[in-house]
């Protein structure tokens, strides 16, 4: 089986992407795969850099038993387009905030 690579993105990355980022790593945890499945989050804005996911992602993520240690904030970078496999998009409602250097590709895992 191969490994890949997920990259989970939305405006701030305190709350939307590392909730994905999160819980897709607990899913494979749970699989017995985490060891083939790299899991990072990042926002388009760069606003909370360096700061801890939001209180109420961390509450939602404990309550369904999901360890939300070591996380920190970032911004997406241009590198991230060919350093993962996939990248998922939860753009805020009122803005397109990802360029597309390239034509989107779904693949399934």
């Amino acid at each position: 089986m191969k490994n890949h690579s997920v990259l989970f993105v939305c405006l701030g990355n305190i709350c939307r992407s590392p909730m994905a980022e999160y819980v897709l790593r607990h899913r494979a945890r749970e699989a017995g795969v985490a060891h083939r499945i790299r899991t990072d989050s990042a926002g388009t804005s760069g606003w909370h850099d360096g700061e801890n996911m939001h209180q109420g992602t961390r509450k939602i993520l404990a309550v369904h038993g999901i360890d939300h240690q070591g996380f920190t904030s970032s911004k997406v970078r241009s590198e991230d387009f060919d350093e993962f496999d996939f990248i998922t998009h939860r753009p805020h409602p009122r803005k397109r905030l990802l360029p597309r250097p390239r034509p989107v590709v779904h693949r399934r895992l």
